[in-house]
């Protein structure tokens, strides 16, 4: 079982004349596993923690409470004014007034411990479990059908404007379709290896409007897909002691269109006297 950690929910910003940097806007006492972003409102869930801001992470309000479940939630989707859940040993909710009142999406296909990850084209929900099965359902109804099995398990779902659909795992990088789930493809040259087979885990995978596609590797920091060469390259400029660090994990990137990357690092000592540094 991991152990509770200090989470610092960072940014990552891209100008035509700086240096991309990592920088600190404010810190939260929560273990974060999802990360969803709308104008100034950002939700938060995790272990302990469901939360919303309406000022860019300045001030935070928990609103785990409205929540008939277990502590644990794993990860959040905000599509359209409804807000999806994932939550151990009790499946998956939906909220249409941001988490005021709740109700069970699906708690039949799925095992109660297993949903973890979402994700979501616009007309599909995207769903990973703990067995390294991914499912897709409509949005409104629950109906849900496998289209991937991997080794391991699946970590983060991203989609991109395109409804490209990128997906981390544990052992096997990173895959991507480009046909709603049909098919997937795997893209993982250039992320580090354990094996000549297997990679290091990618805990999180991002992607936005302009096709730029990020992922957090555990222990080794943020990569950035090159799509001409058809690799990942490291972007650890300001935190490259964090990077290094074999204990690091990361969670819950969510990338916007002008370059802003936001992230959730996994790890004690960054909320000391390493802040200044990012």
């Amino acid at each position: 079982m991991k152990s509770f950690l200090t989470i610092a929910i960072i940014t990552f910003s891209a100008f035509c004349c700086k240096a991309q940097v990592w920088q600190m806007p404010n810190s939260m006492n929560a273990d974060t596993y999802g990360l969803q972003v709308r104008n100034d409102t950002v939700i938060v869930s995790g272990l302990n923690t469901l939360s919303i801001s309406y000022d860019n992470g300045a001030t935070w309000t928990g609103i785990i409470s409205n929540l008939p479940a277990s502590p644990f939630v794993r990860d959040v989707l905000w599509v359209n004014s409804r807000l999806f859940v994932t939550i151990l040993y009790k499946g998956i909710w939906v909220s249409d007034n941001l988490g005021q009142s709740w109700q069970q999406f699906d708690g039949t296909t799925i095992p109660s411990n297993g949903p973890t990850e979402m994700g979501t084209d616009g007309t599909s929900l995207f769903i990973a479990d703990v067995n390294g099965f991914l499912w897709k359902s409509p949005l409104n109804t629950p109906n849900l059908t496998k289209v991937l099995t991997v080794n391991g398990s699946v970590t983060d779902i991203s989609i991109d404007d395109d409804d490209h659909i990128y997906v981390s795992t544990v052992l096997q990088g990173v895959y991507y379709s480009t046909d709603h789930g049909a098919t997937f493809t795997q893209i993982s040259n250039g992320l580090p290896p354990i094996s000549p087979t297997l990679y290091s885990e990618v805990q999180s995978i991002a992607s936005n409007g302009d096709g730029d596609v990020y992922c957090g590797v555990s222990g080794k920091g943020v990569f950035k897909y090159n799509a001409s060469s058809g690799t990942w390259e490291a972007k650890n400029n300001g935190i490259e002691e964090i990077a290094n660090n074999i204990g690091t994990s990361y969670r819950g990137l969510y990338a916007f269109d002008d370059n802003v990357l936001f992230g959730g690092i996994i790890h004690q000592y960054i909320c000391g006297s390493k802040c200044a540094s990012l």
